[in-house]
C-alpha cells in the first residue's frame, strides 16, 4: 500500500504532469498519511502481512552476476 502510494506520487511528481505537492510529505495529506500507517500497523499486528524477509543470495548465482558484469564489486 506504501509502495502505491510512492509510485502516486511519483507520477503526479512527473514531468508530464509536474504537481507542485507531494502526497507524502505534504502537510494537507498529513492525516491521510497517518490513517494508511495505522491500517498497515494494524494489518501487521493481525497476522494479515509480515515484515520483509531478505535471503541471501547462493554464492554461485552472485559469482555468475560478478562474472557477467551486471553486478559490481
Amino acid at each position: 500500500m506504501k509502495s502505491v502510494r510512492v509510485a502516486i506520487d511519483r507520477f503526479l511528481c512527473s514531468l508530464l504532469h509536474n504537481r507542485p505537492f507531494s502526497i507524502i510529505v505534504d502537510p494537507v495529506f498529513t492525516e491521510a498519511n497517518k490513517v494508511l500507517k495505522a491500517f498497515v500497523k494494524n494489518l501487521r499486528r493481525t497476522g494479515k502481512i509480515g515484515g520483509v524477509l531478505h535471503k541471501k543470495a547462493p554464492k554461485p548465482e552472485l559469482k555468475k552476476l560478478l562474472d557477467s558484469g551486471e553486478l559490481g564489486p
